[in-house]
């Protein structure tokens, strides 16, 4: 029999690896779950890096070894398939990699019938959360040469994780780097003629901290807007993305070279806006 084991990082809130691993083991799974403790995506360094590997342990044609790297995007070569929450089309390899959905979050309609629309709804458009408008990386980034940006944005600094981290310890930013496509979607949008009755609402956090007001906040905007905006943050997509369908509301995806998850008809549920599109309003790269 084989059997498995999860190696992965835990998340701030939820232990991804042990979630998975329960979930095995209720469909009759022999599971080994090796769960390292969260750590911040700047906070990364090469000890942790080693430490997965070390877990992973040696090849073994009796175990077979899926590895979690949590809300970290790049790929980790030892394990024999990697679970992510998000990835880049640039370097996925579906023969070895798969993106998951995250649904996990306190955010909750208030009741079912708060899901249905009774009639054609406004053209509400709203975003809350960090717009990153504050990051220096990120600035520097977006009024850099397109080239430097389609780098960024294609994942070729996350392909080695042992790099990527390497550049951590030596201070370089990698972790806000592509925090600009979210700076550029705002931008983008308060430029955006929309008709009669239409509205945008932008309101930024400053960080987010789970208290029952600042959750309550969040559903209130969920439930007020018709269209959610979900462009990338430090990972390579939105957390709101399965929050806004969760509230029964529509997704927009701005698409940043970005993997979503098998199995959705995501044309059904969601707008997705190639990333290239926001340029022609998104400053001086027209």
């Amino acid at each position: 029999m084989v059997r498995l084991r999860i190696v992965g990082v835990a998340g701030p809130t939820i232990d991804y690896p042990e979630v998975i691993g329960e979930a095995c083991r209720a469909l009759g799974c022999s599971v080994e779950v090796v769960s390292q403790p969260f750590c911040y995506l700047s906070e990364i360094r090469p000890r942790h890096v080693r430490a997965w590997g070390a877990s992973l342990g040696p090849a073994d044609r009796d175990t077979f070894t899926v590895f979690l790297p949590g809300q970290a995007d790049y790929f980790f070569a030892g394990a024999d398939l990697s679970l992510h929450f998000s990835a880049y089309g640039r370097w996925f390899d579906p023969s070895r990699m798969r993106v998951i959905p995250h649904p996990w979050s306190s955010l909750r309609p208030a009741t079912k019938e708060a899901l249905r629309w009774t009639s054609k709804p406004p053209l509400w458009i709203g975003f809350m959360g960090s717009t990153y408008t504050n990051s220096r990386i990120g600035r520097l980034i977006g009024k850099a040469p397109r080239f430097v940006r389609d780098l960024i944005l294609r994942g070729h600094h996350l392909r080695s994780a042992m790099a990527y981290v390497a550049g951590l310890s030596a201070r370089i930013p990698f972790t806000y780097s592509g925090t600009f496509v979210r700076a550029e979607t705002i931008a983008a949008m308060t430029h955006v003629s929309l008709p009669v009755g239409g509205e945008f609402r932008c309101e930024p956090t400053f960080g987010f901290s789970g208290s029952d007001r600042e959750i309550d906040a969040y559903a209130d905007h969920m439930a007020w807007s018709t269209y959610v905006l979900c462009p990338r943050g430090i990972e390579n997509y939105s957390f709101r993305l399965y929050e806004a369908l969760r509230m029964g509301r529509v997704p927009v995806i701005i698409d940043t070279h970005m993997v979503l998850p098998e199995g959705i008809d995501w044309a059904k549920v969601a707008l997705i806006v190639p990333y290239r599109d926001l340029l022609p309003t998104s400053g001086p790269h027209r």
